[in-house]
């Protein structure tokens, strides 16, 4: 049987940090009063992306040493088109439930550190300059999180908005 590598661990430990995250409720009132079935959960305020998604990023950018990465960028798709900028095809338990979905997509660039998240001490994989998160827009669940050595192509899921922190 094959161990995980150090990169699995942290990108699990990641998605634990960011369901923890939304457990907490992360956001403003707006979003935490919100009905799950409700539009208004999924809908995005003009200028940026909903407080949650901006809060979950600000908070992996600040857990892993990189507290003001060098771009932030966002956009709401649907789990279909993020597929393949995310490595899954149409039978991912992820996907082929609800092809519809609407998920958010958010992607820093810094330089964050995996050992921040639970990777092996003791060999660290070095610094990823991409964090990639897929949530639900609705109920708030990451669906696939992730460190990249490599800028994502997000040319599937659309055009992605630029927030500056």
């Amino acid at each position: 049987m094959r161990r995980p590598t150090a990169l699995c661990v942290g990108v699990a430990a990641v998605l634990v940090a960011v369901i923890v995250l939304g457990a907490a409720g992360c956001g403003g009132t707006k979003s935490r009063s919100a009905s799950p079935a409700s539009p208004a959960a999924a809908s995005v305020a003009p200028g940026g992306p909903p407080a949650w998604v901006l809060e979950a990023a600000r908070s992996v950018a600040a857990e892993s040493d990189s507290p003001k990465p060098a771009s932030f960028a966002w956009t709401l798709t649907t789990v279909k088109k993020a597929a393949s900028m995310l490595g899954l095809t149409a039978q991912d338990p992820i996907v082929k439930p609800d092809p519809g979905l609407k998920v958010f997509i958010f992607i820093e660039h810094g330089m964050f550190s995996s050992s921040k998240f639970g990777a092996s001490a003791s060999s660290p994989p070095p610094p990823a300059p991409w964090y990639v998160s897929c949530t639900d827009a609705t109920y708030k669940r990451p669906l696939r999180v992730g460190l990249l050595y490599a800028r994502p192509d997000t040319s599937s899921v659309g055009k992605m908005h630029v927030f500056k922190f």
